[in-house]
Order: structure tokens, then C-alpha cells, then sequence
């Protein structure tokens, strides 16, 4: 993996990760980035790229280690909705039960570029 410093940039680590993943995946270099276009555009009109960047599609890496991208709104849960201490409990509770049961709290399609070749699964754990 690249090597670049992120400190003071804004980002996470892990967003920092995506976009030196995204940056190897289209023949960049870290010391390209000042001039970098992090964004592409698919024949639909939709952004794919690194979540940091606010992409249409969203780069993830699934479980076999595939990459793939993902509808941003799809990362939302219900989570990101909670509004009172007594929401984020029983959400919180709810989180646990998910993963509980099935090991996981939302799976999501993979897709190719092109926003319509499903590719793979993500699972928000």
C-alpha cells in the first residue's frame, strides 16, 4: 500500500485507507494527489470513489478482499437517525440482536463502476 501523511488533513485513518486504495487502483501516486481528481464518473452520471470524497458510489472492500463500490445511502442505518439518548439505546439493542442473529447489522449489493453489476456483498458489522 502507498505510504502518505493524512495528519491534519481531516480525515480517519480508515478513510485514509480508502482513498491510497482508490489512488493505487487508478494508477496514482501519493505524490500525485495535490493534482488528483479523486472522483470519476460512470455512463449513469454517478461519482465512484472513496467515501471521504462524498462519491455517488462508495469504494468498500468486501470479506474475500475484492473491492467493489457501494450506494452511499446504503451505508445509512437506522442509527443515524436516532435523535434522543432513549433512541441510541434501543438502538444499541437492537445492534446486538443483529448481530446476534445473523452476524451482522446490514448487508449491502457490491457494485461494479457502472452502479448496476452487483459484484459482491458488504456487510456493516
Amino acid at each position: 500500500m502507498l505510504k502518505f501523511s493524512y495528519k491534519n488533513t481531516g480525515i480517519t485513518e480508515k478513510e485514509m485507507e480508502q482513498v491510497l486504495l482508490y489512488l493505487e487502483e487508478t494508477g496514482h501516486t501519493a505524490d500525485q494527489i495535490e493534482d488528483f481528481d479523486p472522483l470519476l464518473r460512470n455512463e449513469e452520471g454517478l461519482t465512484y470513489g472513496p467515501e471521504a470524497f462524498g462519491a455517488d458510489l462508495v469504494l468498500v472492500e468486501m470479506e474475500n478482499g475484492e473491492t467493489g463500490y457501494i450506494y452511499a445511502d446504503d451505508l445509512l442505518t437506522e442509527g443515524d437517525f436516532v435523535k434522543t439518548p432513549e433512541e441510541a439505546l434501543a438502538w444499541n439493542k437492537k445492534v446486538d440482536e443483529l448481530i446476534k442473529k445473523y452476524g451482522y447489522v446490514k448487508k449491502i449489493p457490491v457494485y461494479a463502476s457502472d452502479g448496476k453489476k452487483v459484484i459482491g456483498v458488504f456487510f456493516i458489522k
